[in-house]
């Protein structure tokens, strides 16, 4: 093995952010010339591969039109940009005997080049409102598809290139800070879109605003809380696995036909009265109506899905609605296609003459505010290469930056990407911020479906609410809480068909959950998860002795179903 260069490709669609590579024992190196050449081949963008040796010292980098050569000291790397690898030299040069491991580096994926990562949202306040079809606040250069919204001419900068000119396919599209652009038109679409100041939509047509990625610094709103978007919206991002990154710091590796929170997401559009609801009486096998036991504000064209009861986890079935009958208490619906499966709705009495429902749920899917990842081509992923949206954090010599959402009455659909490490939502913080001063995230009356990832992952999120909504076929887990995620209410959610991702080992090294919560502080109540091919919850256990009021995990229902619950034991594990 030695004396050899070895091409290093790892089985996965997800990049290396850092790892640890140790090469050998002192007693296997006996002469000088003694040396590994490792190559690593990468998807993303990567400015540098930073390497520290066992002491601290970063070990250097030549330059791609050198060779790395026997005589450079252990952990000295080489970068090809163009070719997308990344090499380096495992020598007995540069080697520390005095250290705790002298035959080992750390590697760090580096992002930013120098002063490319910034902080570049405004502090001070927004002009007031402008259109996106007002060309005298476009100045566009035609050498970089680049179009700039902004204020020209006077006191402000002048144009020194298109002046006029909206931006065109393909276009980055940059809205400069305290810019407040009112999207009044349906551009074409749109190569990179930089955010710094504010985008609207404005609620007079339908939109339809579609880009290869967005990173937004500034704020993005789509109707609000007191005003939902009353037309058709549509954010749809383009893209495939080896196209250009988003990149905004070096903690956060964003990949590509993403949606990037560093400011302010509000996505509002028309809520259900009821977003989900139960089955009045069983469904038969080719029934094309169903009765529900609430009345319900759905119409002719929703999507509804009805929830699997038996065995057989993929059992649940997703039907349009042909007609609406509204009773005094219940509402009957024609849907189209009919019904494959049975679903059953009834009561059983137990051994102590009690009787328990059990009933099928059904769940109301479309929404009239969308953000989905562009579908239907190889090239694009074949179906499988989704949209991601991720709120973060991040801390820059500036200041820091703490992103937030809102979202209510919103689909989500094609999102999130099959065997990589993207969900449809990923709420990610460092802690940047007080308690007292924690980031608003809501996620209300949404649904995601057709997701090719987890629908909902929080690391260190506080204060995460996830209400009344509903999920339709995911990947791992549905909802996902890591043991750093504080204060998360998951209320009244519906989770139909909850899968293994086609890249998760054989063997269920990992386990999964429709809701996946490895905290305890977290309120789970009302939840129903049904067509799981693993857990349908795995919860974290209260500390011992914790008293009875600090119950927070109650009135959640399992169905179809490999595991009803898995509780994970507190952290002495010696009581439950």
């Amino acid at each position: 093995v030695n004396k050899r260069t070895y091409n290093v490709s790892f089985d996965s669609l997800v990049d290396f952010q850092s790892m640890r590579i140790r090469y050998s024992e002192p007693e296997y190196l006996r002469h000088g010339n003694e040396h590994m050449e490792l190559a690593f081949n990468y998807i993303d963008y990567r400015y540098e591969f930073e390497v520290t040796y066992d002491d601290g010292e970063l070990r250097a980098s030549i330059t791609e039109a050198d060779s790395l050569s026997i005589d450079d000291v252990f952990g000295t790397g080489q970068l090809f940009s163009s070719q997308r690898h990344w090499h380096v030299m495992l020598s007995t040069y540069g080697i520390d005997d005095t250290t705790t491991n002298p035959y080992q580096v750390t590697i760090k994926a580096i992002q930013c080049a120098p002063g490319a990562c910034v902080d570049l949202f405004a502090d001070e306040p927004l002009f007031d409102p402008t259109l996106w079809s007002d060309a005298s606040y476009w100045c566009r250069d035609p050498s970089t598809a680049t179009a700039v919204y902004y204020m020209y001419g006077g006191t402000y900068p002048t144009c020194s290139f298109d002046y006029g000119v909206l931006p065109r396919a393909g276009d980055t599209v940059i809205i400069n800070p305290r810019m407040y652009c009112i999207l009044d038109l349906n551009p074409p679409v749109l190569n990179h879109v930089h955010i710094d100041g504010k985008l609207e939509f404005q609620d007079t047509a339908d939109r339809i605003f579609e880009a290869f990625g967005v990173r937004l610094w500034g704020e993005l709103q789509v109707g609000s809380k007191g005003h939902p978007f009353e037309h058709d919206a549509l954010i749809r991002l383009h893209g495939k696995r080896t196209d250009p990154v988003v990149i905004i710091h070096d903690s956060r590796y964003l990949g590509s036909k993403v949606l990037a929170v560093i400011g302010n997401l509000e996505l509002h559009g028309m809520e259900p009265t009821i977003s989900w609801t139960r089955l009045a009486s069983t469904i038969a096998p080719d029934d094309d109506s169903l009765t529900l036991v609430d009345v319900v504000d759905w119409v002719v064209g929703d999507e509804i899905v009805v929830s699997s009861t038996e065995y057989d986890v993929d059992e649940f079935e997703t039907a349009t609605i042909t007609s609406v009958a509204l009773n005094d208490n219940t509402t009957t619906v024609t849907v189209t296609p009919p019904f494959s499966h049975r679903h059953y709705s009834g009561v059983t009495p137990t051994a102590n003459n009690e009787n328990i429902e059990f009933r099928a749920i059904v769940g109301k899917l479309n929404r009239n505010v969308r953000v989905e990842g562009a579908s239907g081509s190889t090239a694009e992923g074949d179906d499988v290469y989704g949209v991601h949206v991720v709120v973060m954090d991040a801390s820059f010599p500036e200041g820091t930056r703490v992103g937030s959402s809102s979202i209510s009455g919103v689909q989500f659909q094609n999102c999130g990407k099959e065997a990589t490490e993207h969900a449809c939502l990923l709420y990610v913080y460092d802690g940047t911020y007080s308690d007292a001063v924690h980031p608003i995230n809501e996620l209300h009356s949404s649904t995601m479906l057709h997701a090719n990832n987890y629908a909902i992952v929080s690391e260190g999120s506080h204060g995460l609410s996830v209400v009344d909504s509903v999920f339709h076929s995911t990947q791992r887990s549905g909802i996902d809480l890591n043991s750093n995620t504080k204060s998360a209410r998951i209320l009244r959610n519906a989770l139909f068909g909850n899968r293994r991702s086609v890249d998760a080992a054989e063997n269920w090294i990992q386990p999964f959950a429709a809701i996946f919560a490895d905290t305890s502080s977290v309120h789970i109540e009302g939840n129903v998860v049904t067509g799981c091919a693993d857990a349908g919850f795995t919860i974290r256990a209260n500390e011992c002795g914790a008293p009875v009021s600090m119950t927070n995990i109650f009135n959640n229902e399992v169905h179809s179903a490999l595991v009803g619950v898995f509780i994970i034991p507190e952290a002495s594990k010696t009581c439950l």
